[in-house]
């Protein structure tokens, strides 16, 4: 492996243990008193590796909640078309999806819930669009 693919490897590395550091933290802490700090303790990362990735807090919960829905999204289309044609399997399949525990994690579901509730909503639903992910409302 040449050291570029190895420096993306380990920046690919870092980004997913910050992301699950903040997933975990968030549900002991809450929005308010969660710090960078609390994040790279439970990574197992320095302070500066986490300034260098997310420039600040609120980018970090933005790019976590942006991994949720992604997360959430490839494994919905996967159930989807794990179900063929059949109306009612995609059916079964969809709520298997919701409820699986990769998915619907106590803390993935809070960290939900929080970040919508703190942080600006209309911001969210911009930078979603900007990169094809979209937010429906009811």
């Amino acid at each position: 492996m040449s050291s570029k693919n190895q420096r993306s490897e380990n920046k690919k590395n870092s980004n997913l243990r910050l992301i699950s550091s903040t997933i975990k933290n968030l549900s002991k802490k809450g929005i308010n008193d969660l710090t960078m700090n609390d994040v790279s303790q439970g990574a197992g990362l320095s302070q500066g590796i986490v300034n260098f990735h997310f420039k600040s807090k609120e980018l970090l919960l933005i790019e976590t909640l942006k991994f949720i829905s992604n997360e959430y999204l490839t494994s919905f289309d996967k159930y989807l078309k794990k179900a063929g044609d059949d109306p009612k399997l995609k059916i079964i399949n969809m709520i298997e999806n919701d409820f699986s525990s990769k998915i619907c994690s106590p803390e993935k579901f809070l960290f939900g819930l929080l970040s919508l509730v703190k942080l600006n909503l209309n911001q969210l639903i911009g930078r979603f669009a900007e990169k094809e992910i979209y937010i429906i409302k009811t």
